[in-house]
């Protein structure tokens, strides 16, 4: 390992652990794709019920160590807050002792991490994923956090231009807020000719959050669909809890005729799930990115989406139909119109443009630009 590499602390509010297996896998591979040119340390902090004093987990490869704090759970705000700092100096400590001084703060994630930052002298960038900021979720002590924060940093990373323009309420210089989408790993997710096959395959796939998924939504135009054709199937791929979704299914008649569940999928299965399929079906009321249609996309995969902001930055009349959030009816007639006459895509130009905005090589040349011109 080159001693001449900046050392990069990303400080990620989310991130995969064994409390939330697959909680910001998004910060995961931007903390990878950084290591290619730099020596990243990852600290994540996680409460977690089944331990009462900090428990420390450290994986490493080459250049990058992934550091996650298990700290008890305290109701009392500052006990709490006094919990995440100690766990955030011990692991800062580990941290250095293996790649040297931290060069750059890369903090993915406001919420709670940043709190422990601010008084920090390290440059520092920050990169935001979160949806509440495009629906006004935040509380007073939040929003002071986020202007202060917005202030000190050098950099601010939005992962789409939607998410930009509500981060730009929060700050007093808007220019210093760039987008950079999440990745997709284009050597995965690439397209394969489809099979003929009998009947038309949907799939659903999504962390099954049904406030912001409309999973109910879609069990629902499934059903209406029933009553029209049979020629199709939807699975659903969910890594949240599908208890609800199963009884759902079962209660409209459903369950493992028309519809299917599979629980979480390695990126690999889900790659091929995706090229498999005829078409992704999305249903959100609510997205910052969308990253399953990006990565469907990339499969050559059609896509029928909700008409959303941060969605419509992907797809388009040409690889997909857009419909109205919780218009089911709406749904319905999509599903339909498919199956009689499903979109056929151009699908190595699809990949070569999800290529071209999102794979490895374009996104670490985008951080790399950004930790070169704000180090140390």
């Amino acid at each position: 390992m080159s001693d001449s590499l900046k050392h990069i602390l990303f400080l990620s509010s989310w991130y995969p652990n064994r409390v939330q297996p697959t909680n910001g896998n998004f910060i995961q591979k931007h903390a990878e794709v950084a290591s290619l040119a730099n020596k990243v340390s990852v600290i994540n902090i996680q409460p977690d019920q089944r331990v009462n004093k900090i428990e420390i987990t450290i994986k490493k490869t080459e250049n990058l160590q992934t550091i996650i704090v298990y700290i008890p759970i305290k109701s009392n705000p500052l006990l709490k807050y006094l919990s995440y700092r100690k766990a955030y100096k011990l692991a800062t400590k580990y941290a250095e002792e293996d790649f040297g001084l931290i060069s750059i703060i890369h903090l993915n994630h406001l919420f709670p991490l940043g709190y422990l930052i601010q008084k920090s002298k390290l440059p520092l960038i920050i990169t935001e994923h979160y949806s509440g900021f495009t629906l006004d979720k935040l509380d007073s002590n939040q929003k002071k956090l986020t202007k202060k924060l917005f202030q000190k940093a050098s950099k601010i990373i939005a992962v789409s231009d939607f998410l930009k323009q509500n981060l730009a309420k929060y700050s007093h210089t808007p220019d210093k807020i760039e987008v950079i989408g999440n990745l997709i790993d284009t050597e995965i997710f690439y397209p394969i000719e489809k099979n003929y096959k009998d009947k038309i395959q949907f799939i659903h796939i999504s962390n099954g959050d049904d406030a912001a998924k409309n999973v109910n939504g879609i069990l629902k135009a499934v059903k209406q669909l029933t009553e029209i054709t049979k020629n199709f199937s939807m699975t659903f791929v969910c890594d949240g809890d599908m208890k609800l979704m199963n009884e759902k299914a079962r209660e409209l008649g459903i369950y493992n005729n028309f519809v299917f569940f599979k629980e979480e999928q390695k990126t690999e299965d889900i790659a091929k799930l995706l090229q498999e399929s005829d078409a992704l079906v999305m249903f959100s009321n609510y997205e910052t990115f969308g990253i399953v249609c990006a990565e469907a996309l990339a499969c050559g995969t059609p896509v029928i989406a909700t008409d959303i902001p941060a969605t419509k930055e992907l797809v388009n009349e040409n690889n997909s139909i857009l419909i109205e959030t919780e218009n089911v009816e709406m749904l319905t007639g999509a599903l339909l119109s498919f199956i009689e006459l499903p979109i056929k895509l151009d699908i190595q130009s699809e990949h070569r443009i999800i290529k071209e905005k999102f794979s490895k090589e374009v996104i670490s040349e985008k951080l790399q630009k950004i930790y070169n011109t704000y180090s140390n």
